[in-house]
């Protein structure tokens, strides 16, 4: 009997020692959890800061976008009503070919100028179509493409009447 009451003292103090051991496993796994739910709650915060950030980014964005066409769209309005004055010149500068006495050479030459100036309407016609669809990072380009459009178109019509007015006028007869 001493010998199982001796037994059984060693049984129980070995379930108490793994009692001691369980609870320390215990205490060692509610720590880890602890400490990985902070960890996962830290990082949802952040990870909700992060997105928030990125969301009132993508707001400016948004807002800065819509700044650009409007900005654009008013940009090619007035290229395209400049355009279309300017295509009235080649009609005013013909009907004044029609109704002076030009010599052969002169309405030829104002004529070719003409040719010109219509060419160069075409030409900056094109580059303002282009304009209106460019987006933010090809804009440069293109508006220095489209002022050097106009600024040939200027020059065209500035060299039409020129033309027109150093013609060679043709003499009339006298009655």
């Amino acid at each position: 009997m001493m010998k199982q009451l001796a037994l059984l003292t060693l049984v129980v103090g070995a379930c108490h020692k793994d009692a001691d051991s369980t609870q320390s496993a215990a205490k060692e796994v509610n720590k880890q959890t602890t400490e990985l739910a902070n960890t996962v709650r830290d990082k949802a915060q952040a990870a909700g800061e992060g997105i928030a950030e990125v969301a009132r980014e993508a707001d400016d964005v948004a807002i800065a976008n819509r700044r650009f066409h409007d900005e654009r769209d008013a940009r090619v309005a007035t290229l395209r009503a400049l355009q279309q004055m300017s295509g009235d010149v080649p009609m005013l500068l013909s009907l004044a070919v029609q109704n002076t006495p030009l010599t052969a050479l002169g309405h030829a030459n104002v004529m070719e100028q003409l040719g010109v100036v219509e060419l160069r309407l075409a030409e900056a016609g094109k580059a303002i179509d282009e304009l209106a669809m460019v987006g933010a990072p090809d804009w440069a380009q293109k508006n220095n493409d489209v002022s050097t459009f106009i600024d040939r178109l200027e020059a065209a019509m500035k060299n039409a009447v020129q033309t027109f007015e150093d013609a060679p006028r043709a003499t009339t007869p006298s009655s």
